[in-house]
This record gives C-alpha cells, structure tokens and sequence, in this order.
C-alpha cells in the first residue's frame, strides 16, 4: 500500500499545472437575502489564479439547475449586474430555496451560496385616490411643482438623521395649507425599504410661490450598525425621496435617489491603502494612505498595525560588507508593531514600516487600521491584503522554488499532506550532499538527504504526512554540504 500511494503522490506531483492553488469563491448571494424580480442586483465572487472563463447558474436547493445566467465572463472582473431572476431561458418565478453556482466553463473549480436565498414579487405602486380641489386652485394660469433639492445626514452619538430639501419648480404657487384637504407627501426609502413616510410642510402665508424651498425636512433616522454585526457597512446601498405619490393638485410625483454611502462620506471619512512596496537595502515596507471625506467627529487619531512573518537565518552568507552578521536565532518569527497618525492628515501620507534587520529571506506583511472610535470610516477597507516580499536571489547555486501542498485521501479514507518541494540549481556545476529539513511550526518533522542537483537542472522533492488539527504553518530549509543554509521558504497556514 505504501508503494502504491507513493506512486500516486509522485504522479499528482507531476501533473501540478497552472491552475494548482486557483481559488474561485461566491461572494452574494451567499443565503437569507430577499430579493426583489426584476431588480439590478449584483452578484459578487473573488477568483485567485483562475486563468478560465466562468459561468453563473441559477439553481434550486438541492442542485436542480433553473437555467444559465450568463457564461464566458472574466473571473477577474468580480462583479455581475444581474437583473433579479433573469437567466438564458427566461426569468424564474418568485420564491423561495434559490442558489447562485459560480465555476468555470469546464467546471473544474466551482462555489455557490452557503444557504438559499428568495425572490420576491415587486411590490407594486400604492395608488391614492385624487380629491377635489376648492375653488380658486389649481390657478386658471399654470401650476405648481414640486422638486427634491438635496439629501444630507447629521450624525450624532447613535446613528444619523435623514433630512432633505424641496423646491417648488413650477409656474404657480403652492395654496396655504388650509385650502389643501389632502397634503402633498413623502416617502424615504433605503434599497427599497421604507424608512419614514409623512406629509410635506405647507406654509400658510405668504403662499409658495414659484422658487419656493424648503431646505431641511426631517426624513428618519438611520441607526449605526450592532457592534456584533459581521459587516460594518451594513446601513444600505441607495437612498431614495418620493413626493407627492397622491398626485395633490395634478401636479405629479418626483424622486431623487443618491449613494447612500457617498452621503455619508460627506459628514464621516474613510481612510484605505495605496501601493505597499519593499526596500531590501533598508528593510522597510512603504504604503501611502488616502482619506476620502470630512474629518472625523470623534477619533482624532488612528492606529497603523502592521504584523510580520519572516525567516532569520542562523548565519547571513550573502551579506554586503557594511552589512552586519545576522545574530538572532535561525527559524521563522513573528511581530507586531504599530505607530499613530493623526486624523487631521495631511493626507495623503506615506508611511515607512521597518521590519527590523535586512538579513530575512523572505517577510510577509498585514496591515490594518483602528480608528479610536467605532463605525466612523468604513472598516472594509481598513485591512490590506497580505503580501510577501521574498529576498531578491542571486542567480547562482541550489534553491528551493516552490513549496506547496495537497490535501488527499488515501484508501483508508484517512486524509493526509502531500508536501512537494521543487529545488532548483542555477550554477554550472553540480550540487551533491544537500540535506533539506522540513518543520512543523518550528519544529523539526522530516529531513531528506543527500540530495544531488545537476548543473542548471532541477530535483523533485515530496513527503506524506498526517492532517495536523489546529492553525500549522510548514518551513523547508536547503542546507549545503557543510551545513550552511542556502535558502528558506514557508506555506501558508493549515488550518
């Protein structure tokens, strides 16, 4: 049996392509949504390495396929305007149990919604019966109309407040209230749900003339999310006014709908990274932040983490002559550190982050930010994604390229790590006697030796070991012949 999954290990070693690593993940909806037929929605996905086209499918609990959304899509674009219900076969019914199936054309990689989602019917337009006007409105002469101007939040401790404005456009005065038995209305709407509904002020001398506004009217109020919600931003997307749904003196209705985000930017900010690069002569890491907005109410500062991995070898062979031996102890290592940057900016701002020694073989970097006080930015972009700087290589002698694995099953239906570790020789002589240690979490597991490498050739190199519980990380480090490290890499974490 060992024979037989070692031969197996090997052969999916050799037949590792392009797409190994290629993750293809479902965004929304991922289940609980309710949404509205015939309404744009955008479906969201994140695709790591996938070089293929891919489809979306609409499908029901349970993998029965309702029809093809569309197809032939760039994985990399993300996002999907999809008319709610809309597929090549025509529009689904509304109900419950729907899942969105997001893969490639030859459905290699695939993701869909963790749990079902609803399509609703539209909710149709309320109609109001028109009432009789007395005598003398509507005016002999043109009529009045109405307009909404702007739309604006005030913060406060809890949320914010939704006012806005309206403007009589038309060509005639809007009667005093008293001669009015029905007012004009209004209705507030946020993605379609109706925050605050209410009648329109009228004043009652001097009337409402043409160019008549009103600059504040109270809309509602909007709460600030629950400190266990998993998104912060969770407020909506779009903000709508109606007014005048019963058409009041046959002057019709009107909206405005704004980004409900961009609103808020207005009395709030945001903060998120620019380019995040890597000077190895100093070993320091360089980003820019940008704000966009006002400045905060509260937080007068922000808090700028940065966490970093790495790898110290025991003795630095390649350094320069103005570049000290490396002293700390050989293996991986971890750090936090942070610094504050004022609110007030200016912005935007570089920031340098040093790393602590240029004697690493490789660093990977996280960044975040923490705003002194809560829900004053949004904190989806306060986290940057983790990148890796690996120590420029000097095009001579044994490395390890690549260092991955798989996770298989053998016959016992026991899972198990296929570890495959490509080294590579880039001299123009051979390499013998190398020994290639791998550890778990800083502690030896395996060590492979001798191995030879040909001049400019490469050696195919692979363990098998039991699925660890918990978070794992593994390092593999190349060793020459009189025990000194040529090089170092780790993979990700295993969960």
């Amino acid at each position: 049996m060992k024979k037989t999954l070692w031969f197996a290990a090997l052969l999916a070693m050799l037949v590792v392509g392009l797409a190994y690593g290629a993750t293809l993940k479902l965004g929304q909806p991922n289940g609980g949504e309710e949404l509205t037929l015939g309404k744009p929605y955008q479906i969201t996905w994140t695709a790591t390495g996938v070089t293929q086209k891919i489809k979306l499918v609409l499908i029901k609990s349970g993998g029965a396929l309702v029809g093809i959304i569309d197809s032939n899509l760039d994985a990399k674009s993300c996002i999907y305007n999809w008319t709610t219900g809309q597929h090549k076969g025509g529009m689904a019914a509304a109900g419950g149990n729907y899942k969105i199936r997001i893969c490639t054309m030859d459905n290699t990689l695939e993701d869909l919604s963790d749990k079902p989602f609803t399509i609703s019917q539209p909710v149709p337009i309320r109609k109001f019966p028109e009432f009789p006007l007395p005598h003398p409105w509507p005016p002999p002469f043109g009529s009045p109309k109405l307009e909404v101007t702007a739309i604006a939040l005030v913060p406060n401790a809890s949320g914010y407040g939704i006012i806005f404005g309206y403007k009589n456009v038309g060509n005639a005065a809007l009667p005093p209230r008293h001669e009015l038995p029905v007012k004009p209305d209004y209705r507030v709407l946020i993605d379609d749900r109706e925050i605050d509904k209410g009648d329109l002020f009228v004043p009652e001398s001097p009337p409402a003339g043409p160019g008549y506004e009103l600059k504040t009217h109270s809309g509602g109020f909007i709460n600030f999310p629950a400190a266990g919600d998993p998104v912060p931003w969770n407020i909506g997307k779009l903000i709508t006014i109606t007014l005048n749904e019963r058409n009041v003196l046959g002057m019709g209705s009107a909206s405005k709908t704004s980004s409900l985000k961009a609103i808020v930017l207005t009395v709030g900010y945001d903060l998120a990274f620019g380019p995040l690069t890597f000077d190895w002569p100093t070993c320091t890491a360089h980003t820019m932040i940008t704000k966009v907005g006002a400045n905060p109410q509260l937080s007068k500062n922000f808090n700028l983490n940065w966490s970093i991995r790495g790898y110290h070898p025991a003795e630095n062979i390649e350094h320069d002559f103005n570049e000290a031996t490396v002293t700390t102890s050989e293996g991986p290592f971890t750090d936090n550190r942070s610094k504050t940057i004022p609110s007030s900016g200016p912005f935007p701002v570089h920031v340098d982050l040093p790393m602590g020694g240029p004697y690493s073989l490789f660093y990977e970097l996280k960044l975040t930010i923490r705003p002194e006080y809560r829900d004053e930015f949004d904190e989806r972009n306060n986290t940057a994604p983790q990148v890796r700087f690996n120590r420029p290589e000097i095009p001579r002698g044994p490395r390890i390229e690549s260092f991955t694995f798989d996770v298989l099953n053998d016959t016992q239906g026991k899972t198990r790590l296929w570890f495959t570790i490509a080294l590579v020789n880039r001299d123009t002589v051979p390499y013998s006697g190398l020994r290639l240690v791998l550890k778990r979490n800083g502690v030896k597991v395996r060590e492979i030796t001798p191995i030879e490498i040909p001049a400019g050739g490469r050696s195919p190199q692979g363990y098998i070991e039991d699925q660890p519980g918990g978070t794992t990380f593994y390092d593999a480090y190349l060793y020459d012949s009189r025990g000194r490290l040529l090089d170092a890499k780790t993979t990700t974490s295993i969960h």
